[in-house]
């Protein structure tokens, strides 16, 4: 086997060695850098026989590759590919290799090296069978970044060219998103209602279609659109996953047009798996409480309160809760109930306090994700020419013996992005909660009060009766 096979199988090797580091080598890509060759003379060309070794071991990377990204193993999945992009640039399956690999950077998260690999492999393999993949992988990052005419633009693209059913429908998908939060519905129905029965993304169209009747004010066909959604057959946890928000969503609409039963049905059927299942467990102690039946309300209310999640929502269900109780005659597990909520929400005149300090949380918050974008702009162009997309035959062999340092940076630059993603994600979803108590906690700035409004209710009734 020659010099090049062999030192692809030792950088294989190597690469395994240095597992945790590499899980994150594949964050942006750049055409310009440096080739590893073993002479500083053109290389020459390898026989056949080499030239088919060479194939083989990069098939057999390449397979596993496409075995990890199937198992959902993107980070693992991508080391592999860019080790075959580092040794073998002129392997037979190359665009395959590239599409993998920014459908990795994809699902990772990593939208700009997903869409610098998509544009270069659009620019590159214009022949390539997965160019109408590529596109769509576009599409489909236009649309996370909220750009939603670039989108629909994308979609305009796919449609001229001859795609597969499968990558239509797709499309259709983003494009008809785009088109609801532009709030032209007429549009998003249109494209929404072509995608096959067939396609993964079918339940999803359906869903939004039914959103999309609610916003032109037509219930009753938002309500049929809906209802069909429930007959899909439950085949994963995605679709189990868009059946429950439907039950769900019609629970809202029933409530809402005063067909309680309806909607404690709809409520009812949301699986305990669900993100939103205590909303619906809420939700159905309200509809149970619409219709004066108390006795059914106590059994959703008492599964909410008992998560031991000291938020807004069990707030809301002790509330509820001591009123069912309250009117069953129940006095003794009202007057508990009030108690509580009087030892744990605030004074009226702490509220404003309270929001202040919560207020400045997160300003400086704010502050701390401002630079950590900062600091992650700058590792990301540090990076740009760290990775190679194209061969270079002719790289003279002091630089190629930098090779191994020009790895080692890229491996401690991967690191520290590695390490400021994870603080940017920890800050925002802080951001986002506080920003969400403290609305709340606006608007319930009376809540004590109606508490002990409460306690003191439930101890006039629970006299009253003993004096009867």
């Amino acid at each position: 086997m020659n010099f090049v096979i062999q030192k692809f199988f030792i950088f294989i090797n190597i690469q395994y060695k240095f597992r945790a580091v590499l899980l994150v080598l594949c964050f942006i890509f750049s055409i310009n850098t440096f080739a590893f060759t073993p002479t500083d003379s053109p290389v020459k060309p390898m026989s056949p026989r080499q030239y088919e070794d060479l194939e083989k071991a990069s098939a057999k990377l390449h397979a596993e590759a496409q075995k990890l990204f199937e198992s959902q193993n993107y980070w693992e999945s991508a080391r592999n590919l860019i080790i075959l992009l580092d040794f073998n640039n002129n392997y037979s399956r190359i665009d395959e290799v590239l599409f993998t690999l920014g459908d990795c950077l994809y699902e990772i998260g990593l939208y700009e090296g997903s869409k610098k690999i998509f544009k270069y492999l659009v620019k590159k393999f214009i022949s390539s069978d997965q160019l109408p993949r590529a596109l769509l992988g576009l599409q489909r990052i236009e649309y996370d970044s909220e750009n939603l005419i670039k989108c629909i633009d994308f979609y305009k693209v796919i449609t001229r060219g001859s795609p597969s059913q499968e990558i239509l429908d797709c499309s259709r998908y983003y494009a008809g998103l785009s088109f609801y939060k532009l709030n032209d519905y007429n549009n998003a129905i249109d494209i929404l209602s072509q995608i096959s029965k067939s396609n993964s993304y079918y339940a999803f169209g359906q869903y939004t279609c039914g959103l999309s009747y609610l916003r032109l004010k037509k219930v009753r066909k938002a309500v049929d659109t809906l209802n069909g959604i429930l007959r899909i057959a439950i085949v994963n946890d995605e679709i189990r996953s868009i059946v429950d928000e439907t039950h769900l969503t019609l629970g809202y609409i029933y409530y809402e047009l005063g067909y309680y039963e309806h909607s404690w049905h709809q409520f009812s059927a949301v699986s305990s798996k669900h993100t939103n299942y205590r909303d619906a467990l809420l939700s159905a102690g309200w509809a149970a409480t619409k219709l004066q039946d108390y006795e059914r309300a106590i059994k959703p209310l008492t599964q909410l309160v008992s998560f031991q999640q000291e938020d807004e929502k069990t707030q809301e269900g002790f509330f509820l809760l001591g009123q069912c109780y309250l009117k069953l005659g129940l006095y003794d597990d009202a007057l508990k109930i009030y108690e509580f909520l009087v030892n744990i929400l605030p004074n009226r005149e702490l509220v404003p306090v309270i929001i202040q300090q919560v207020g400045s949380s997160i300003a400086q918050e704010e502050k701390k994700i401002e630079k950590i974008k900062m600091d992650l702009l700058v590792l990301e162009t540090k990076l740009l020419n760290l990775i190679q997309l194209s061969p270079d035959m002719d790289t003279p062999l002091y630089l190629q013996q930098e090779k191994e340092g020009i790895t080692l940076t890229r491996n401690n630059l991967l690191t520290q992005i590695q390490t400021e993603r994870k603080s940017f994600e920890q800050f925002s979803m802080q951001i986002k909660d506080m920003k969400e108590k403290i609305q709340i906690k606006k608007e319930r700035q009376d809540w004590r009060a109606f508490a002990e409004y409460g306690k003191s209710r439930a101890m006039f009734l629970k006299r009253t009766e003993s004096q009867n």
